[in-house]
């Protein structure tokens, strides 16, 4: 996950340094799967998913059907041509008398007739305002697809830090269930054999090994379902084996909404309401509702085309054997019974709602993109007091077992140091996921999920 362009608009400040104690402690998980699968990146990641998620293909297929349809009813001065062959075998014949040259057939008993007809649309008010919410439904559908991949890009980052993140508290339970362990062993085969502590010590001890044990239980649990939610982002089966996976990449530090100027973060919702498919795509709902409205008011214009026809036949009294006809026709639907109107006033409601939402799509979007900054921020801080608190939380736990060693500190004390530390080192493991996600939340926000890879 490389850093996105928003950042550059903020003023920079070092990367967050990442604890070394969360690498000492198994964060770093490759020994986890097999060693031939190679290491998983999240861009690797996401463009597995823009291949093979099926909500994702079904969006694409749908936008198809979409714009398929659309060009289907695509507004064009495009000649209508019709040909028609016709045979038929009747009777009785009947024919009429026509003085000295005999009689003339006016139904003859076999009768067949090809006609071709030509109507080609020479003036038609509506086709401009026609075209132009054509041209803006077919941008909405593909504005549609657009806001999948941003949402399918959206999802695969998450998933792919939420199983980073399970794997590290995995590797915290572990870890946490050696201490309890070497402890349990140091009270049953050294402090108690020599009378410095009781046997409701070492019931406690091992109880906490029980405690430990089964946090890492829980933590193992936590990754197989993390890797079902990637695997189904990315399209696979749920059991499919992941390997190793890349960390996340923390972003720099971000400014924070009040000690920074208001233009920083306007910026980024400014950018936010230009790039977020969803924003473009109601703008292209509601230009196309606009030219909806037009295309209403001229539903009771003259229309002018031309017309041709022309037909051989079986010939008969009335009718000769060949006919051919060209000329010019003007449609005027004076009286529609209120339709056009009813049409127009469909396309004006239609136009409103689309303002409306439109209004509330950039209030919401504005809202996001503050509240991703600010979580980002927040995330950054607690970060750094965490690795301060889990420095201090070492300290404590080592001063503890020697207490406890020296006759001066109680099983219980040591017991709490231990499981203060533990709590630290899930707080670092669990704020570092939250920095990340901050991140991504905050590339959704503006409209850069998928250019961010």
């Amino acid at each position: 996950m490389k850093p996105t362009g928003h950042y550059k608009a903020m003023n920079r400040r070092p990367h967050i340094p990442i604890c070394a104690a969360l690498l000492a402690f198994g964060i770093m998980f490759p020994a986890m799967a097999p060693a031939d699968q190679p290491l998983l990146t999240m861009q690797a990641a996401v463009a597995l998913a823009i291949k093979n998620n099926p909500k994702l293909k079904a969006s694409r297929d749908q936008m198809k059907a979409n714009i398929a349809q659309l060009t289907s009813e695509e507004p064009a001065f495009i000649p209508d041509l019709t040909i028609e062959a016709k045979g038929m075998e009747q009777g009785p014949r009947v024919t009429f008398p026509r003085g000295a040259t005999g009689s003339a057939t006016v139904l003859p008993r076999r009768y067949g007739k090809v006609e071709a007809r030509l109507e080609q649309p020479i003036f038609q008010p509506s086709v401009w305002a026609a075209n132009r919410r054509f041209r803006n439904e077919k941008e909405a559908s593909r504005l549609d697809y657009e806001q999948a991949v941003q949402d399918t890009v959206w999802q695969v980052r998450q998933d792919f830090i939420q199983l980073w993140v399970a794997r590290s508290m995995l590797g915290v339970t572990q870890d946490a269930l050696k201490l309890a362990k070497e402890h349990f062993h140091l009270v049953q085969k050294v402090l108690l054999p020599a009378g410095t502590v009781s046997q409701q010590d070492e019931l406690q001890a091992e109880a906490e090994v029980a405690d430990a044990n089964q946090s890492m239980i829980k933590a193992q649990n936590g990754v197989m379902l993390a890797e079902g939610e990637l695997n189904r982002s990315l399209g696979r089966p749920i059991s499919t084996p992941i390997g190793p996976i890349a960390s996340p990449t923390l972003p720099p530090s971000t400014p924070s909404l009040s000690g920074q100027p208001p233009d920083t973060v306007e910026k980024l919702v400014q950018r936010a309401l230009q790039n977020r498919p969803e924003i473009k795509g109601l703008r292209d709902h509601l230009s196309a509702a606009s030219a909806g409205i037009q295309l209403a008011s001229t539903e009771s214009s003259p229309t002018l085309s031309l017309e041709g026809r022309l037909l051989t036949q079986t010939p008969s009294a009335f009718e000769h054997y060949d006919y051919g006809s060209l000329g010019l026709k003007v449609t005027w639907p004076l009286l529609d019974g209120g339709k056009s109107h009813r049409d127009r006033l469909q396309a004006i409601a239609r136009r409103d709602q689309l303002n409306e939402l439109l209004k509330d799509a950039e209030l919401g979007i504005t809202l996001q993109v503050r509240k991703a900054v600010a979580d980002q921020q927040e995330a950054a801080e607690r970060f750094k007091w965490l690795d301060k608190e889990e420095k201090l939380g070492e300290q404590v736990y080592k001063v503890a077992l020697l207490r406890l060693e020296a006759h001066s500190a109680t099983e219980m004390e040591v017991a709490n140091a231990r499981l203060q530390l533990t709590k630290v080192q899930t707080e670092m493991v669990q704020t570092q996921g939250d920095l990340a996600l901050a991140d991504v939340e905050l590339d959704h926000a503006i409209g850069d999920g998928a250019a961010a890879q």
